[in-house]
């Protein structure tokens, strides 16, 4: 039989190997408490760094979207820049709380 302590194991290849397969990938939008969808979305159950459906497996981001300023419509000739109805503010949020739960996952393991 092989022993071995638990600080032991956390650097061991095999363990090393398996916690990054299992590594969820870092939400890159989020969306404001304040947004209505987010909103709805909660009084149904949804609770977030969660994925959507019934057991949880869905997709972890909303969908990045692009905000249309102008009603010219398709081949009007006059293009401009649409801007991200995610700001880089709430992305950046994210990826601090994101990093700061790793860190306690982490500590709680050793």
């Amino acid at each position: 039989t092989v022993t071995s302590t638990a600080a032991e194991h956390n650097v061991s290849i095999a363990h090393v190997f398996n916690a990054q397969a299992e590594a969820e990938p870092l939400v890159q939008y989020s969306l404001d408490s304040s947004n209505p969808g987010r909103r709805l979305l909660e009084q149904q159950g949804w609770v977030a760094h969660t994925g959507l459906g019934k057991d949880g497996s869905g997709i972890l981001a909303p969908i990045a979207t692009r905000f249309k300023a102008d009603r010219r419509g398709i081949g009007s000739g006059i293009a401009s820049a649409k801007r991200r109805t995610h700001t880089s503010e709430t992305i950046e949020e994210v990826k601090e709380k994101e990093a700061e739960l790793r860190r306690e996952e982490k500590e709680a393991e050793l």
